[in-house]
């Protein structure tokens, strides 16, 4: 087998190829068949599905995007009347579609406590979780938001760190929300209600 995972074997009718796309941990085996004169590129709905399975989140114009920038063609060419976006590569698809995150990730305040007269002290958690397989890019930063006495939140602060020092009002009561966005800028769902609340005196 070649290093492209190609095999070329004899047949009573001619040359047979054989394209083996190897995974490190594979939840299926799949073999397509076909006959003389046709080829494995033509089977773009099958690479489409492989890649949705493995990472769900992807949009269809991810899907799509995947598939013409992962086939094969001549070097600097793009669409061609005869290969069209080029020969299916559903390895490098399935490669492509472990590298992207289109994950939101997620976080919350677990602490928030009064700090001095003025101040208030946050410690944050999140993660940015993604389907089995597919590597997530982390988070990068957290937005918080606060909502005094009940008025519509209003962004405070960002910051990389899991534990702020942040000012408060005095006498108000404030609520405190966390937005996380990770290194791709997936941005975490702005949640219902505040995660802290603190009153300060």
């Amino acid at each position: 087998m070649s290093g492209d995972g190609r095999i070329s074997l004899a047949g009573s009718e001619g040359e047979l190829s054989v394209r083996v796309w190897q995974h490190q941990a594979p939840a299926r085996i799949v073999v397509l068949a076909h006959g003389y004169g046709e080829h494995i590129g033509r089977y773009e709905h099958v690479a489409a599905a492989l890649v949705r399975r493995l990472n769900p989140d992807l949009h269809v114009r991810d899907v799509l995007r995947l598939l013409k920038r992962t086939a094969r063609r001549p070097a600097d060419t793009g669409w061609t009347p005869d290969l069209g976006w080029g020969i299916l590569d559903a390895s490098a698809a399935v490669a492509g579609a472990v590298a992207t995150d289109r994950s939101r990730p997620s976080s919350r305040i677990v602490l928030a406590t009064p700090f001095g007269d003025d101040s208030v002290v946050l410690r944050l958690r999140g993660q940015d979780a993604s389907p089995p397989g597919v590597r997530a890019s982390g988070i990068e930063r957290y937005e918080v938001w606060r909502s005094v006495d009940g008025r519509p939140a209003e962004h405070i602060a960002t910051t990389t760190d899991t534990t702020v020092v942040l000012p408060d009002q005095p006498g108000a009561d404030t609520s405190y929300y966390t937005i996380a966005v990770d290194r791709v800028g997936n941005r975490e769902r702005r949640p219902r209600g505040g995660d802290g609340r603190v009153r300060t005196l």
